[in-house]
């Protein structure tokens, strides 16, 4: 079957021509996703077999970690890296085989009627009328026309609000009268020296890296992001990061990142010890903010993401001449993984501009914050009132949250070009919530 599947594949796509994908609506192989499937399934069914066979011979059913074999066994368990599990393709095959693919609706594009309209009866007078405004706005968005991106929106995979390359911040004059030369380059990587680390929580570490001269500034505006790499037995391994610090902090860069048990670049910064250095470049992407462009800055973020939030805060916390009303809402695991919360707090003691709120999942009784998921109930009073003021909200989390916050923001009618999300999938997760031709942000001010 094997080979009557794969020849088929090579039939429809001319040898795997990807030329035929110019034309973005043609889809050769979608006659073949039932069998791609059943393979799929006879495959996992294989691994799974192997996997069990494996555990045995290393001695039961218990991993064996100085194997090295628990990742590997871990994902033949799960059925497919990053693919449907064993028992939902199964059910996929089953119900195709007897309602035919359509039943599935595999590409989002037949509603259930019936379904529509027994839900639609449940609704009271006050959610049919909530309900018809959303739809209302969505059809002005689709009778607009065009696709609601600027030229050159969406099409860089890893900061798909950009529509131009990023920003690099020359040389400045600093209030001390010295003129400041940027420390990272956008066309080369530069060697940062480890000065100091900090061991948070679960993993998560914090590293403060020395530039070139302690006369130097970042060369990338408060938002943006670089790209950093450290050579593993060899190899280059690359990670994006977002500075903690802010670009006038002269003479260092600071880093928020948890470590992954496995991961070479993860292991490689858990052996760094101080003195070794980190290679960067930037800026690569990322939000651009200027101080006195917005009256109000929003920032939403969870975890260890939260690392551009916390810089953007920071920045404007100690420009005093910077007018922009500051609001963080902040959640996380614990009191313990929000980063930076002491010094956050203190910068709003004596500062109105500026606001915090932070939510844990788990606390105990001395805890004073907001206790409990990231919600409608705890965001929307942290939210100012849409009135028409210039309002950026930035976000700056997992998928699920960032679907929560979304909604949210949606139902209190704020516009879909003042949020900026940051990630790789930031415009199609908008674009879910807001509809298909919803504006984009720009990724600046």
């Amino acid at each position: 079957m094997v080979f009557h599947v794969a020849r088929g594949y090579d039939k429809v796509t001319n040898n795997n021509d990807w030329s035929m994908h110019k034309d973005l609506t043609l889809k050769p192989r979608f006659g073949f996703l039932h069998w791609g499937w059943q393979l799929k399934f006879m495959s996992a069914k294989n691994v799974n077999e192997v996997s069990d066979t494996m555990l045995h011979v290393c001695g039961g059913a218990g991993y064996k970690t100085e194997l090295g074999l628990e990742r590997l066994l871990r994902d033949a368990k799960a059925g497919w890296v990053m693919g449907p599990s064993n028992e939902v393709t199964r059910g996929w095959i089953g119900q195709t085989s007897l309602l035919g693919m359509d039943a599935l609706d595999y590409w989002v594009q037949h509603s259930h009627k019936r379904v529509l309209n027994a839900e639609i009866k449940k609704l009271n007078i006050e959610d049919k009328k909530a309900l018809s405004e959303r739809l209302l706005r969505e059809i002005a968005l689709q009778e607009s026309g065009g696709t609601g991106a600027e030229p050159n929106q969406d099409i860089n995979f890893d900061d798909p609000f950009s529509a131009r390359s990023p920003k690099h911040v020359g040389a400045l004059k600093g209030v001390d009268g010295k003129t400041h030369l940027p420390g990272l380059k956008t066309d080369a990587f530069v060697p940062l020296k480890l000065i100091e680390r900090t061991n948070e929580v679960d993993n998560i570490v914090r590293l403060k890296f020395a530039l070139p001269n302690a006369e130097m500034h970042s060369g990338c505006m408060p938002g943006q992001y670089v790209q950093a790499r450290i050579d593993v037995n060899g190899k280059s391994n690359d990670r994006y990061l977002s500075p903690l610090s802010v670009p006038s902090d002269y003479g260092v860069m600071e880093f928020g990142m948890r470590l992954e048990t496995h991961g070479l670049f993860s292991k490689a910064i858990q052996a760094m010890k101080i003195g070794d250095t980190m290679e960067c470049h930037g800026p690569c992407g990322g939000f651009e903010y200027e101080p006195g462009k917005l009256d109000q800055l929003v920032l939403i973020a969870t975890g260890v993401s939260a690392t551009p939030a916390i810089q953007l805060f920071r920045t404007v916390a100690k420009n005093k001449s910077d007018k922009t009303r500051v609001s963080f809402f902040y959640h996380a695991k614990t009191p313990d993984h929000l980063l930076c919360r002491d010094e956050l707090a203190s910068y709003t003691e004596d500062d109105e501009r500026l606001t915090t709120t932070f939510c844990v999942s788990e606390a105990d009784d001395k805890w004073s914050g907001l206790e409990g998921l990231i919600d409608s109930d705890s965001l929307k009073p942290c939210l100012p009132v849409a009135n028409g003021k210039k309002v950026k909200f930035i976000i700056c989390s997992g998928t699920n949250v960032v679907i929560t916050i979304l909604d949210v923001l949606y139902g209190l009618q704020y516009k879909s070009e003042d949020i900026y999300i940051y990630g790789p999938f930031g415009v199609e997760l908008l674009r879910s919530v807001f509809g298909r031709k919803a504006k984009l942000s720009e990724d600046h001010c």
